[in-house]
């Protein structure tokens, strides 16, 4: 084999010879994200507006929420994905899973509570910690440059700055 090991185990992760089961993954998420924001855009005019404050971009109530919608077909996604019982054994998602539905649930009770920056802030770092640190042990993608624990904590901080910017 060429190429340095982090590449190797990055490709042994992805399972890049399988293309047309990761394209079909990808689009049918992204199909099922859109048909979920349709179906329940009603239910969001009605329970989930945001209006207009200072901090707002927009200058009428819009609704709020799809983030449910997303997650929803994240779930559905990757349950499909495990039933097609892959030819390949797929490393434990459930961290990921777990930190992605923790922040859902923190950002909707934002929207429909109005929590203080600091208790979201605070959940914020405690889901990208259960994210990082709840990769598998083998899954590093700059294993040659950097130590595992600095890769897990620049992946708490980029995950944490990617949710408040």
């Amino acid at each position: 084999m060429t190429g340095s090991r982090s590449r190797a185990c990055f490709t042994k992760v992805m399972a890049h010879d399988h293309p047309g089961f990761w394209a079909t993954i990808v689009a049918g998420g992204a199909l099922l994200s859109a048909a979920l924001i349709l179906l329940l855009t009603p239910l969001l005019e009605r329970h989930f507006l945001a209006e207009p404050n200072a901090r707002s971009s927009h200058s009428g109530a819009t609704p709020q929420g799809a983030g449910l919608a997303v997650l929803l077909s994240l779930l559905i996604v990757c349950v499909s994905a495990l039933l097609l019982n892959p030819p390949w054994q797929p490393p434990s998602l459930l961290p990921l899973l777990g930190g992605a539905v923790f922040l859902t649930v923190l950002g909707a009770f934002d929207d429909l509570h109005g929590l203080a920056v600091s208790w979201r802030f605070i959940g914020q770092i405690l889901a990208a910690l259960v994210i990082a640190f709840g990769l598998p042990q083998d899954f590093q993608l700059f294993r040659d440059v950097l130590p595992l624990m600095v890769e897990r904590a620049l992946i708490v901080l980029g995950v944490v700055w990617f949710i408040i910017a």
